[in-house]
């Protein structure tokens, strides 16, 4: 019975066509003439104060539509996947498409039990994450062994304005929970079976950057980055999943933190300074020192960024303390790194009116 009331799952029925378009990964997958690695997915602001998703190429700086009246937080699943939200009548319903084939599905909607927010797919694209309301993580699954689709309760302590992220091999959903008024908690549970803790460490006195995105970034390696403070001093936080190691770098009061995120490949962070700049670390040495990257002008602020699969470059979004809309500037920035360094070695101007922005895999 215990069982029953800790976890929300709704079996529901497949009809037919949703069944085929689950069953090939909402079809088809990347064009073979297309590299995924050089592909950005942008959530626009429209002057309707509506959103819509655009894919952007790199390779022909081509802008082509994804989905209109919708908008994305994480990017889409290795086969193309994403997960989406549109408003319907001021309810917010969760969609699973993908960017080639342009097909959506409706796959659950807002209700009595829990609200829909900030989701994020999972890399294999058969689990969506999102928070559910106060304090509350649920996770979509979509399970070929039983094929079944149903919706699980994660967590009744979850971060409210935090988001989760999924390791690269899907095996792990790793987020913050909220320890009474005393600190943070970072759990790790096995997807498959959430009631399988693989890592938990309660950070007392710490709570998230109130002012920031607080999203957690995890690197290929399962390195975990993110970023909370004391009240009076911000940290930034690496957490080995592998050995269980935890690292905590102090940041001194000039820099402090809003946002970070680890590089793919383990070995760099990037953070967003409290004046708005980006500062590079390199994460092999030792000296842990950081590397100013940006020196914004006009009162321009960095608000994200995500970085690329190659951990070479970023799309990174600024907005001006004067501009009194939402949308935030693109830009693409080719980073040039080594052990001992971090520096900007180029940056171009892509689009304004950004509200969310997301490599391809």
């Amino acid at each position: 019975m215990k069982k029953v009331l800790e976890k929300v799952k709704k079996v529901m029925l497949i009809l037919a066509v949703f069944s085929s378009l689950i069953s090939c990964n909402l079809c088809p997958n990347s064009p073979s003439n297309e590299n995924p690695g050089n592909i950005a997915y942008f959530t626009f602001q429209t002057k309707a104060n509506s959103s819509v998703i655009f894919k952007y190429n790199f390779n022909d700086f081509n802008l082509s539509e994804i989905s209109e009246n919708s908008q994305n937080f994480s990017r889409p699943a290795q086969n193309g996947d994403i997960s989406v939200t549109k408003m319907n009548e001021k309810l917010t319903e969760l969609y699973l498409g993908n960017v080639n084939s342009k097909n959506f599905i409706k796959i659950e909607s807002e209700n009595s039990l829990y609200t829909i927010n900030k989701p994020v797919i999972s890399p294999k694209s058969n689990k969506v994450a999102f928070g559910g309301g106060t304090n509350q993580l649920y996770l979509w699954v979509n399970d070929p062994i039983s094929n079944s689709i149903y919706i699980e309760k994660v967590s009744s302590a979850f971060y409210d304005n935090s988001i989760p992220t999924f390791a690269n091999d899907g095996k792990y959903l790793v987020f913050i929970e909220k320890v009474d008024e005393t600190g943070i908690r970072i759990k790790a549970v096995a997807t498959e079976s959430i009631d399988n803790i693989i890592y938990t460490k309660e950070f007392f006195g710490h709570f998230p950057i109130t002012n920031g995105i607080n999203q957690l970034s995890i690197s290929d390696n399962n390195k975990v980055l993110f970023v909370s403070t004391d009240g009076t001093d911000s940290y930034l936080n690496i957490v080995d999943l592998a050995n269980s190691n935890t690292e905590q770098i102090k940041l001194n009061s000039s820099l402090g933190a809003t946002n970070a995120k680890i590089s793919p490949d383990g070995n760099y962070a990037l953070l967003i300074s409290l004046d708005g700049n980006l500062w590079g670390l390199p994460l092999q040495n030792s000296e842990r020192k950081f590397f100013q990257i940006s020196n914004n002008e006009n009162c321009e602020s960095y608000i994200d960024f995500d970085w690329n699969k190659g951990s070479n470059k970023i799309i990174g979004f600024r907005k001006s303390c004067n501009d009194a809309n939402s949308g935030m500037a693109g830009y693409l920035l080719n980073l040039k790194l080594s052990v001992d360094n971090i520096e900007l070695e180029s940056e171009i101007y892509l689009c304004n009116d950004i509200l969310t922005g997301f490599w391809g895999y």
